[in-house]
């Protein structure tokens, strides 16, 4: 065997193992009580579908639920809250997997995301609510209407009724509501 296949094999079997200690040896990230953009607003976890979930509440009036993209968290609605909070009881969250909220060993599927809004919204009884979603490409209003569907309040005293905000995403925005 030549020099240069056992630098290969030595590079392909070290770097993972130097990569895989240093993440041992790493300390866990220290979860901020409050937000560094708002910390007049302070963070709060519940468990739903047993992951521990961070989420902030803002403001009062009617309820306003931001729920970010994949891959980020919601801090990424840090412009948007203060104001909004002048009109609204504005709640985000940080999806299960996402910012400060516990990785849960699921799949990642557009079933498993609506369950855990819908788990959300149960755990603070939130009854009527304004939702509010921002993907990258694709169409988040796809989620809403894809949930099954909710007995109405006057029916059913655990009923909630939901509009997915409006879709600004291209020339054709328009207010969008689910029935």
């Amino acid at each position: 065997m030549s020099s240069g296949w056992v630098v290969a094999a030595a590079v392909l079997i070290g770097l993972p193992l130097v990569s895989y200690t240093v993440e041992w040896l790493r300390r866990a990230p220290v979860t901020p009580e409050r937000l560094s953009w708002a910390p007049n607003i302070r963070a709060a976890y519940l468990t739903v579908g047993g992951t521990r979930l961070r989420y902030i509440t803002a403001g009062q009036g009617p309820a306003l639920v931001l729920l970010h993209t994949l891959r980020t968290q919601l801090d990424m609605f840090q412009r948007v809250v203060p104001p909004l909070a002048k009109h609204f009881r504005v709640y985000a969250l940080d999806y299960p997997g996402h910012g400060y909220s516990g990785i849960p060993g699921a799949e990642y599927t557009p079933d498993f995301f609506v369950a855990s809004v819908g788990g959300f919204l149960e755990a603070l009884q939130i009854k009527d609510a304004v939702v509010v979603g921002e993907q990258r490409r694709a169409d988040p209003r796809r989620h809403v209407h894809e949930a099954p569907p909710v007995p109405d309040r006057e029916t059913h005293p655990r009923g909630r009724r939901l509009s997915a905000g409006l879709d600004a995403t291209g020339p054709g925005a328009r207010d969008v509501r689910s029935r």
